[in-house]
């Protein structure tokens, strides 16, 4: 029945071996001994709860899927004509009885399907309709990052008041103008800025220029009389100088600690973005059952009132909210911000295309665009700042123009962005030794209308036309930096981060740590947004506003508003 010479057992019927033999039944007493184990290895770091494994591939997935809504508000409020049957068509009319009775031409306002971000339907009588473009005939949204920072971007501001100019490069520190205020009864100079100086009193500033032989000076105090201004006005108490002249113009840097003026000056610059996605990566759908409170004007246009006798349905505004997702999921495991740490913000970036042809005009020889670029110093109260001209060779972002023929007319449009496409950002100041960056002034870009297909009076000053401004950045935190700096000893190198600064005044090492998914500090910093299927959902809520030209955002107000009292005070 066996071998014993072998470890293994053969059974063979009984029938099977000899011929007329039986077959019976057999059974065996087998020992169960086991001499062998499986070995893991590292068994005792095994995670067996789920609520800490689910955190642990939080903290350490570096995948990112950017989701948002854009709230679209604008003012249609530029008037024109138009020598192109199809746009004149297609005006919201101003006064178009008054227009007939005197023969006159037609005026009005372009159809809200100008500023809205998904259109149902093209200029009549101009081009055919295409589903599949409808987000994005007049804009394109993009994810960018910061990657990098440009010093010698040249800027200019205009003071409202006297019509003084600043001309300056971005690294020169902020621009300020002088002006005497009264102190009540304090031996003062204001300094009045084009944007946020971030300033704290005992900070010091340290001036481009030398005045009465000293560049470095204290701060006094912040603001003036005026109401809400202590962000744009500071001051330094006057010890008897005899050049800080009226209407004096410069700029200057600001130090935290005038003992140590070297490490702890700030520097400043124009924050750059890189392209990350095109516009095949994003889905914008309107949100049909979502209302803003924002007011839509429309009315019907009776055929008699009308060039072409037709009757139709003008819309003149018509504000409307979008869903915004991308598609596919962003690494920023080798992504560096433009101060080479972590990258901790995505940008959705929003740029016109205006593929229909009422906006962009044809390039000026030089330029590549018709889209400017500015920030929020470079908007006046009652006039277009001179910024904005279209000979301007410093307001030019990295968007190339495209156009197109049809009915013997050229249209113009704002070509694709490119993955790696590099555009200007927002005005920033980075402090080395405090280890934080601080947005001083929002980047803006500036529209304007092809004068050639609709008319809106700037051809009397083609070089400086009306137009709309919007801001193309808008920033989606993903991760968050401490509130606090962080200390390490300098023998003692691998308990710091790679982007930390060593001090040489205080030899150590100072850096920020970045705060843990989930985790929100007792100010409110931090992020919490939802993790599935290893990746990170960050939703961003954005405002965005095309506004005319004309407002002033550096206007100051002497208008102090009354506290709120009742029976209780």
């Amino acid at each position: 029945m066996s071998n014993l010479k072998t470890d293994s057992i053969r059974i063979v019927k009984g029938s099977e071996r000899f011929a007329g033999s039986t077959d019976n039944d057999l059974s065996l007493d087998i020992e169960l001994k086991g001499e062998q184990k499986n070995y893991v290895e590292k068994d005792r770091t095994t995670i067996l709860n789920l609520a800490e494994r689910f955190d642990k591939e939080r903290q350490i997935s570096n995948k990112i899927r950017v989701s948002g809504k854009i709230t679209n508000i604008f003012e249609n409020d530029i008037v024109g004509t138009s020598g192109y049957e199809p746009f004149l068509n297609n005006l919201f009319y101003v006064n178009p009885e008054t227009t007939i009775q005197n023969g006159s031409p037609f005026k009005g306002y372009p159809p809200a399907d100008e500023f809205t971000f998904v259109r149902t339907r093209v200029t009549e009588g101009h081009i055919p309709y295409n589903s599949e473009s409808a987000s994005t005939y007049n804009w394109r949204v993009y994810l960018s990052y910061p990657f990098e920072n440009d010093y010698d971007q040249e800027l200019q501001f205009e003071d409202e008041d006297t019509n003084i100019v600043n001309q300056y490069v971005v690294s020169d520190g902020i621009p300020f103008i002088i002006k005497n205020k009264k102190s009540r009864g304090k031996n003062l100079i204001y300094f009045y800025c084009a944007y946020e100086h971030n300033l704290q009193i005992g900070n010091s500033i340290e001036l481009t220029q030398p005045i009465d032989g000293r560049t470095i000076f204290e701060v006094y105090s912040l603001g003036d009389n005026s109401y809400g201004n202590d962000k744009k006005v500071f001051t330094i108490y006057n010890f008897g100088y005899q050049q800080f002249f009226e209407n004096t113009i410069g700029n200057f840097k600001r130090i935290i600690d005038i003992n140590n003026p070297e490490e702890t000056k700030s520097e400043y610059y124009c924050r750059k973005h890189k392209i990350l996605s095109n516009s095949k990566d994003v889905d914008i759908v309107k949100l049909a059952y979502e209302q803003n409170p924002f007011f839509q004007e429309k009315k019907i246009q009776y055929s008699a009132l009308t060039p072409n006798n037709v009757e139709r349905m003008a819309i003149k505004e018509n504000n409307q909210t979008y869903s915004v997702t991308f598609n596919k999921d962003f690494d920023i495991s080798k992504l560096r911000d433009n101060n080479k740490r972590p990258v901790s913000s995505l940008f959705i970036t929003i740029v016109k295309n205006g593929y229909i042809g009422w906006f962009n005009n044809a390039i000026p020889a030089g330029n590549t665009t018709s889209i400017e670029v500015g920030w929020d110093m470079n908007f006046s109260n009652d006039q277009i700042d001179g910024w904005w001209s279209k000979l301007n060779p410093h307001n030019r972002d990295n968007l190339l123009n495209n156009h197109y023929t049809i009915n013997s007319r050229d249209f113009y449009f704002t070509r694709e962005l490119e993955i790696g496409t590099e555009l200007k950002g927002d005005i920033c100041e980075w402090n080395e030794y405090d280890q934080k960056e601080n947005v001083l002034s929002t980047t803006n870009h500036k529209i304007s209308f092809n004068l050639n297909n609709f008319n809106d009076g700037s051809d009397e000053n083609p070089n400086l036309p009306n137009g709309y401004s919007y801001k193309p950045h808008h920033e989606v935190k993903i991760k968050e930096y401490s509130d606090s700096v962080e200390f390490g000893d300098k023998d003692k190198i691998d308990q710091f981060p790679d982007y930390a600064f060593f001090s040489d005044y205080d030899q150590q090492w100072r850096w920020r740590d970045l705060y843990d998914y989930g985790f929100i500090d007792e100010n409110g910093k931090g992020v919490d947004f939802p993790f599935l299927n290893g990746s990170h959902y960050p939703f961003k809520e954005i405002l965005f506003l095309q506004a005319p030209l004309f407002k002033n955002l550096n206007l100051f107000t002497d208008i102090i508003i009354a506290p709120n009292t009742d029976n209780c005070e």
